[in-house]
């Protein structure tokens, strides 16, 4: 099996490793082979507590006017390997502006749906990615990993699970310091055409110890880390 490091930008708390077959053209002409993938999957952001985040506010007003028209994202995936498909935000504090794309958001491929890494500042960020992933395969979101307790990468969530029942798997400190119609960093900053449709959801399974995740064709191991965000 051929190995390949695919994506190495930034540990946080939880390293994803996946491998799988790979289903180029040239492997289904030899499908005794296949490839191995290694990912470290994360995302650029404070190194702050889940309190300080929480506590960051902008100058002035802090929302724009309600506008029947969705916030666009303008994403644009970007193919960093066989089957893995990610969206990087800007390296910049979250902004009106980027309207907290400031987090990166990776999609993996595989025989029956795609696995996602982190799901962006909002529902409609997360309802725009897919839409972007659904022109290369239209395919449901069976598992979503969220990384660590930032909010700008797990805010997309409830899309996930309102559109295909996607299991959520993420750290513990998602469901003991949020719940539910918390107003978090998110929430103060982004303009209400890109918050609107966004709820906080639980995470369905908690990851404590390391684990493999068998789906699809393919093995993530998922190890969980004390750190936040290092380089």
């Amino acid at each position: 099996m051929k190995r390949l490091t695919i994506l190495s930008i930034i540990t946080a708390s939880f390293l994803v490793t996946a491998s799988y077959a790979n289903e180029t053209k040239e492997a289904k002409a030899e499908a005794d082979k296949s490839s191995k993938v290694e990912m470290k999957v994360s995302s650029v952001g404070e190194e702050k507590s889940v309190g300080e985040i929480i506590k960051i506010a902008t100058d002035g007003d802090k929302k724009e006017s309600s506008s029947s028209t969705p916030f666009d994202y303008k994403l644009k995936p970007k193919k960093v390997a066989d089957n893995v498909w990610c969206f990087f935000g800007a390296l910049d504090k979250p902004t009106k502006e980027n309207a907290g794309f400031m987090s990166n958001n990776c999609y993996v491929k595989t025989n029956d749906g795609y696995l996602v890494v982190d799901t962006g500042p909002s529902y409609q960020f997360a309802k725009q990615a897919y839409a972007e992933m659904k022109k290369i395969a239209d395919l449901p979101v069976k598992y979503v990993i969220d990384s660590h307790g930032h909010d700008d990468h797990w805010l997309g969530n409830n899309f996930y699970k309102e559109e295909f029942n996607a299991t959520i798997v993420g750290p513990e400190s998602i469901n003991s310091d949020y719940k539910d119609g918390d107003k978090t960093r998110m929430y103060a900053i982004l303009p209400e055409n890109a918050i609107d449709g966004t709820h906080i959801i639980k995470v369905d399974k908690v990851v404590k110890e390391p684990e493999v995740l068998k789906f699809g064709g393919a093995e993530f191991h998922l190890t969980p880390m004390k750190v936040k965000h290092t380089l």
